[in-house]
């Protein structure tokens, strides 16, 4: 068991790295808007700082504030990495002309206090922006997250709603479940040369994982003592991550469930992502996209993880477009809301069979993939869909009648299902992020042995309580 649990954390510890040693990619801005400066100077200017005691913490809280005099609060969280609330150094000078803002160090990061008797989660931060934001913030609060971040304001926002106005996202890590977010960043980071300090530690690290990643992934729940060991015991956790305040935060980070928070908050979202991110995939910010009604999506090409740094001009430009939008422009109904489906009638079939490397698009009455590879659906619609003995990429696919898997290997992403059953699947591997399944008899079906990664997705049965499906399980010859 420890010998797990020590693979596991050197995943993690993998992926911690790789947020810290990302290398930024430069390119000329583009002209965006006259009211932008062509430089942004990176500095806290006319700011006052504090330093407070947190009871539940029992921590010391750097808190930065600028632009007092103005009504409305940014509330600004920033992600792993020492420099802490300086990630967003580039945007401050302009943003406070308009904004008062608040800006902290959370526990365990730049100036604030380090302890490793602290859990630093999810819940136990999202108390602490509430905390401050009690504090510190005016009435009107809007909270801008990045990565870590990004996700502690997400379930902050489901925590506390009413505290909340609007909320923006920037490049959300740890959102998709714990063993793929960390496979991503483990496959990905290993094909990436970086010129840092820590690049021999690293390299050590990573030939660690990408030998022992895919035995480790495929051993999945023998690893839920992670959460009683590191997460509970001091003592086992000052053994495995020392006073290393990033990997106490990124274990927190990577084993909570966000299924109901994503779900969960009705107010205006940004999310804001670089299309070239290695750390947070694209394919997260497609999956709260899907899930959050009231939210709209900016990818800024050409960029990384770190958009406020690599991009600064059109992250502001983005930001401050969306922050003048009236609250009635951004919460204009969301057909995603409608109570009934829209109708759409298409004839048009897809009979897709031995072959491989085809994308398809569009309404189709069925579609039957047989003996293929490598086969995307995006932007699809379909009363029925069949897969047998093939691997298949499904983004952004909504199903009427139910979707059967044969033997296959599916990865899905903000898929909507519905049917009598709307999944059946047979001896396959199906990784399933940000998907809602709608059924009026069984929700599922499995038949032989199934592996299966639920990232933040849900089923209902009638009128039945919303289920949510975030882990890996092994479902053999079961319905439910």
């Amino acid at each position: 068991m420890w010998l797990f649990v020590l693979l596991k954390f050197l995943r993690i510890l993998a992926g911690l790295l790789t947020i810290s040693l990302i290398v930024v990619g430069c390119r000329s801005d583009k002209v965006i808007s006259d009211t932008i400066p062509t430089v942004l100077t990176p500095y806290f200017s006319q700011s006052i700082e504090h330093d407070v005691r947190v009871p539940f913490f029992n921590s010391s809280v750097h808190i930065t504030e600028m632009g007092q005099d103005n009504a409305t609060t940014l509330l600004l969280v920033h992600g792993l990495g020492a420099n802490a609330a300086g990630d967003w150094a580039l945007l401050v000078s302009e943003l406070s002309k308009k904004y008062h803002l608040v800006a902290l160090d959370l526990p365990g990061f730049g100036k604030s206090e380090h302890s490793n008797e602290i859990l630093y989660t999810p819940e136990n931060y999202s108390k602490l922006l509430h905390w401050v934001r009690q504090r510190y913030a005016k009435s009107l609060t809007i909270v801008v997250g990045h990565s870590m971040g990004a996700a502690i304001s997400l379930k902050y926002a489901s925590e506390y709603p009413d505290d909340i106005q609007r909320l923006v996202m920037i490049d959300a890590a740890g959102i998709l479940q714990e063993s793929v977010f960390i496979k991503y960043i483990a496959q990905l980071s290993s094909n990436k040369s970086t010129q840092n300090p820590f690049k021999k530690v690293w390299n050590n690290v990573l030939k660690k994982v990408d030998s022992i990643t895919e035995a480790i992934i495929h051993k999945g729940d023998e690893f839920v003592a992670l959460k009683s060991l590191v997460l509970n015991n001091p003592q086992v956790r000052k053994f495995l991550v020392g006073d290393y305040s990033m990997a106490n935060a990124a274990t927190g980070l990577v084993i909570e469930d966000f299924s109901r928070a994503i779900r969960s908050f009705d107010k205006p979202v940004l999310i804001v992502w670089g299309e070239d991110d290695p750390v947070a995939p694209i394919r997260t910010a497609n999956v709260l996209h899907h899930n959050l009604p009231y939210s709209k999506l900016q990818v800024i090409a050409n960029t990384q993880h770190v958009p406020m740094k690599e991009r600064p001009r059109d992250t502001l430009f983005i930001l401050q477009q969306w922050l003048d939008s009236s609250p009635q422009e951004l919460t204009i109904q969301d057909p995603r809301l409608a109570k009934d489906l829209e109708v759409f009638s298409s004839q048009r079939r897809i009979d897709c069979k031995d072959t491989e490397n085809k994308h398809f698009s569009g309404d189709y009455h069925s579609i039957s993939i047989v003996n293929c590879k490598n086969i995307r659906l995006t932007d699809v619609r379909a009363q029925t869909i069949l897969i047998e003995n093939s691997s298949v990429l499904l983004d952004k696919v909504e199903v009427r009648q139910g979707i059967n898997v044969r033997l296959s290997k599916i990865k899905a992403t903000a898929m909507n299902v519905f049917g009598a059953t709307p999944l059946t699947a047979e001896s396959s591997t199906l990784d399933i992020a940000g998907s809602n399944f709608v059924a009026s008899q069984l929700a599922m079906t499995f038949v032989g042995e199934n592996l299966l990664y639920w990232s933040v997705s849900s089923y209902k049965k009638g009128s039945d309580a919303v289920q949510y499906l975030h882990g890996r399980k092994v479902e053999v010859d079961t319905s439910y």
